[in-house]
């Protein structure tokens, strides 16, 4: 069995988050799971939004942080 400590390691601080489609959004509050205020709250604490290719044709993306996450990987 190998043994070491986090001294190998070369740590990357990254976001963790929550992604959201508009569409399934959307579909949320056709569901009535969701509210039109509950989409404008995650639209505006998104710290990214971007338009992605899906195979029926394309949508938009909400990266919502929800925290903090070190990733570490062996030098």
């Amino acid at each position: 069995m190998i043994k070491f400590g986090l001294e190998p390691f070369k740590w990357e601080l990254a976001i963790d988050s929550v992604d959201y489609l508009l569409s399934s959004l959307q579909e949320d509050i056709d569901l009535g799971f969701r509210t039109d205020k509950d989409i404008e709250a995650i639209q505006n604490k998104a710290y990214k939004c971007e338009t992605v290719k899906l195979s029926p044709g394309e949508d938009t993306v909400y990266n919502v942080k929800v925290g903090d996450v070190w990733l570490g990987e062996l030098e």
